[in-house]
This record gives structure tokens, C-alpha cells and sequence, in this order.
């Protein structure tokens, strides 16, 4: 017979050393695995987060860029809508204004849209010169003025306006359009006080190759979306009657601040100065300190009109939870935050140059 060799296994010692190892090895790949998903978790958010920002700044620096726009320069200005000084209609007095840190009672709150109190709000108007259409003739005559248009498109009944020819601006409403003619009569909603376009009342003729623009106003804040999310907000006059609708623009701005760079020389020669007025070492103001002693003016529409630049910081977070290993201390404004939470959360800030003043 021929002899067979005896067949061996694995000791348990053997076979504990090896299970042990196993369990190493696949422990590691698994902490790398988990360690790779939070990392590309974590990117992705932060992503996420850059293109919000991108987005807001989009939007708010190319309001604030052209705040004051009126499509050329002009000698004199009329405002022919009933209470001008209304903050969508006031684009020759105060075409820039901002709120600081908002308290319950202030404006915001009583637009019919949640506002996150403590937060900067800005308000912006404009001409919008991207919709420009020419004057072909203007009938001043008769109970129901007439200006007609190269063309209407884009325009609507309830539309605030801008006419001017480089000499003389004026806001009113388009109580009508029918194709190419804008009717202006002294009607509407909020409407018009007068039919006249000149000066105190007069009346005054656009002649042909005269422009009109749609005026543009909207109020950039914080507040809360459907989903109970922090947004960035815009409060915009729409419609027939020019009635202020919120827009949500972008989710997951959990807080905004405002500030701004101002010409205190007198003359003003259109450069930012150094003004301090509560010892901080920045040179940008609260919209508080803008209306304050510290910016020369007769009054708050004249220092308005020296802001030449605008800070906007805002501090954006992710909408999931759980995104960091653990909650993530961050500095705003000056302050120290430390969440409860962990999402996580990024400050981005932008500094815009006004171009009309």
C-alpha cells in the first residue's frame, strides 16, 4: 500500500491570528470609506454653499453697481406718482438706503413675509437700461397723455417708468399699454398724482429719440422660506397695482451685514475716506452711522447719496444637519457663534463699487 501523507488544518491560535487580522484590515477599509463619504459630503456642502454665494452676489451686486441709474445724466427731475417718497418710487431722493440689524416693528416685518430680525437689509432703484425703448412722438394734450414706443415689448399696465431725454428725468406710472403707447393719466394704483411730467407739475414733452426704462426697486433681506430655511429675499413692486411681492433669490443665507464706504469730503470728490466713528479701525459704516453725524449732509437723502461703495457679507450655511463630525464654532460680525447644531457654515464677502455717483 502506499502510504498517505496525514492532512493538517489551522491551529485555533492560527485561525484566531488570522480572524484578527481580518477584522483589522476590514476595519481600516471601512474608516477610510467613511472617512472618504464625510469628506466628499463635506465638499459637496461647501460647494453648495460657494455657488448660493455666487448666486446672491450676482444678484445684489448688479442692483447696487447701477443704484441711482437713470439711463444719462439729467438737469432737473419730476416724480409724478402719488406719495413719491415711498421707497420703490423715490429714485431721485433716495435711490441707496439700508436698515441696520432690523428690530421687531421696523419695515420689514410688515411686509407680509417673515423677516429675521437682527439682520442688514438694502434697498436699491434704478433704471433699468437693458429694457430701453425709444420715444417716437409724446402727446401731452387731452385727459389721457400718450407716449409712444418704437416698440412695447416687456412693458405692462401698472409698470413704474422712467422717461428722460439727458436733460430732464421723470417716474411715473404706465396706467395703459396698448402695443407701443403708454398711457400716464393721473389714475391707477398706487398711480399718479398728475398727468404732467415737468417740474412741479408742468407739463413737458419727451421729443423723438428720447428714452424709457422700467424702474427697477427692490429690498434685499433674510427671510424664511416654505421649508422653514433661512433665504435672501428681494421685495419688489409686480402687477397692475405695483403691489410689493417677495421673491426668494437664494436658500441658506442665514445672515447678512451691510456696510458702507462713504465720501466725507466737502466738496465730495468721489472717493471713499476714512471715517471712524466708533473706533473700530473699519472704514464702513452701518446704515445707523450713514445717517449720522459723522457723514456731512443737510439730511439723510444727502448722505445717502455719498455712500461710493458697498461690503456685503454674508454668512451661508447647509440646509442638512450632520454635516461636520461635530458642531462648528464660527465669527460674524464680531461675535463669536458657537451652534448647537452641525451644519456647516461659511462667510463670504464681497465689496461692490457704485458707478452713478
Amino acid at each position: 500500500m502506499t502510504d498517505v501523507a496525514p492532512m493538517r488544518g489551522f491551529s485555533l491560535l492560527e485561525l484566531l491570528i488570522a480572524l484578527t487580522i481580518s477584522l483589522l484590515i476590514t476595519a481600516a477599509v471601512g474608516y477610510v470609506y467613511i472617512s472618504s463619504l464625510q469628506a466628499y459630503r463635506t465638499q459637496g456642502a461647501l460647494s453648495r454653499l460657494q455657488e448660493g454665494a455666487r448666486y446672491a452676489f450676482e444678484f445684489l451686486g448688479k442692483d447696487l453697481r447701477m443704484a441711482g441709474a437713470s439711463g444719462c445724466a439729467f438737469s432737473t427731475s419730476a416724480n409724478a406718482l402719488n406719495t413719491p417718497t415711498d421707497w420703490y418710487k423715490d429714485l431721485f431722493g433716495r435711490p441707496l438706503q439700508g436698515t441696520n440689524d432690523t428690530l421687531a416693528g421696523d419695515a420689514c416685518t410688515a411686509w407680509g413675509t417673515p423677516c429675521w430680525l437682527g439682520r442688514d437689509t438694502v434697498t436699491v432703484l434704478l433704471a433699468d437700461i437693458s429694457q430701453e425703448h425709444i420715444v417716437q412722438s409724446h402727446n401731452t394734450s387731452g385727459p389721457l397723455p400718450q407716449i409712444t414706443l418704437d416698440t412695447g415689448a416687456g412693458l405692462s399696465a401698472g409698470q413704474l417708468l422712467v422717461a428722460t431725454d439727458c436733460s430732464h428725468a421723470a417716474v411715473f406710472q404706465a396706467t395703459g399699454v396698448t402695443g407701443a403707447v403708454v398711457d400716464h393719466a393721473a389714475s391707477g394704483t398706487p398711480g399718479n398724482s398728475t398727468v404732467n411730467l415737468g417740474v412741479g407739475g408742468a407739463v413737458y414733452g419727451y421729443a423723438l429719440g428720447s428714452r424709457v426704462y422700467p424702474l427697477k426697486a427692490a429690498t434685499y433681506y433674510i427671510g424664511t422660506n416654505p421649508a422653514g430655511e433661512p433665504a435672501l429675499y428681494r421685495l419688489v413692486p409686480q402687477g397692475a397695482s405695483a403691489t410689493l411681492t417677495a421673491e426668494e433669490l437664494v436658500e441658506g443665507v442665514e445672515d447678512m451685514q451691510i456696510t458702507y464706504g462713504v465720501d466725507t469730503t466737502v466738496p465730495a470728490d468721489g472717493e471713499v475716506d476714512f471715517v471712524d466713528p466708533d473706533g473700530d479701525g473699519d472704514p464702513y459704516l452701518t446704515a445707523a452711522q450713514v445717517e449720522s453725524v459723522a457723514v456731512p449732509g443737510l439730511n439723510n437723502d444727502e448722505r445717502w447719496r455719498r455712500v461710493i461703495s458697498v461690503r456685503v457679507s454674508l454668512l451661508m450655511r447647509t440646509s442638512e444637519d450632520g454635516v461636520v463630525p461635530a458642531p462648528q464654532t464660527y465669527t460674524f460680525n464680531g461675535a463669536t457663534v458657537h451652534p448647537a447644531d452641525r451644519r456647516l457654515r461659511k462667510v463670504f464677502t464681497h465689496v461692490i463699487k457704485l458707478r452713478n455717483r
